[in-house]
């Protein structure tokens, strides 16, 4: 396995076993998408990361032209990292969203991600991941499909994100299989299908966070803000 794996499946087995400090009441949410979004905010480092947590809107806010913005902004003596958790249950169907190409020079430390993820359900969560990160590694690729467990290798895909105004990222889930794909302005420019044994839908919902990987800081060689529009969930018919 990498090296970056086995880092990654180390830190993934560390938080598992520590408990989650409370997180801080009376969050803001807002609306994006057709969905209305809470805003996670924790009074001490909690996972992924583990990061704080800040629903500011100067981490939170959707502009004049409906786009999200999301960012890491620094507080005090501490980072603050951003995520949002949709408000309704999804599950088989599809899911897409535009990204400004900005993100392909996302800070080294930086990672965002666009999810699944069933709080209540047993192990691995339902997650299925669309992240774009370095995992602090200037020279990794910058995207990733991954269906957790991501320690298995046939789980996770990697891919370059050639220079682009706008990349769209989109994703089906069925009961047969998950397939992934990235297009630079329009363009395919990567495609993976897994089509082991697909999770159920449970209670899973949609997440998009913005983060620092094992809490560092920021590189200071890259943007810290993502700006997401068109995000779209097409539930599959009945």
């Amino acid at each position: 396995m990498p090296k970056k794996l086995l880092l990654r499946a180390a830190l993934v087995l560390a938080l598992s076993l520590s408990s989650l400090p409370p997180r801080a009441e009376g969050t803001r949410s807002l609306r994006f998408g057709g969905f209305v979004w809470d805003i996670k905010k924790s009074l001490e480092p909690m996972n992924p990361g583990p990061n704080l947590w800040g629903d500011g809107a100067d981490q939170a806010w959707v502009d004049q032209d409906g786009r999200l913005h999301l960012s890491i902004v620094r507080r005090e003596d501490a980072w603050s990292s951003v995520e949002l958790i949709g408000g309704k249950r999804v599950g088989y169907g599809t899911y897409s969203v535009d990204i400004d190409g900005s993100i392909r020079d996302l800070d080294p430390n930086a990672v965002f991600g666009f999810f699944t993820w069933d709080q209540i359900s047993g192990r691995y969560s339902r997650e299925l991941d669309i992240e774009v990160s370095r995992w602090g590694n200037p020279e990794s690729l910058p995207g990733w499909f991954t269906v957790q467990p991501y320690e298995n290798p046939e789980n996770q895909r990697g891919f370059d994100l050639p220079p682009a105004g706008t990349y769209t990222f989109w994703m089906g889930w069925s009961r047969e299989a998950i397939v992934f794909s990235c297009f630079a302005d329009g363009a395919p420019i990567a495609t993976w299908t897994w089509s082991g044994k697909v999770p159920t839908p449970g209670s899973a919902r949609l997440h998009l966070n913005l983060w620092l990987f094992q809490g560092r800081e920021p590189a200071g060689t890259g943007t810290r803000e993502v700006i997401l529009s068109n995000l779209r969930f097409a539930p599959a018919p009945r």
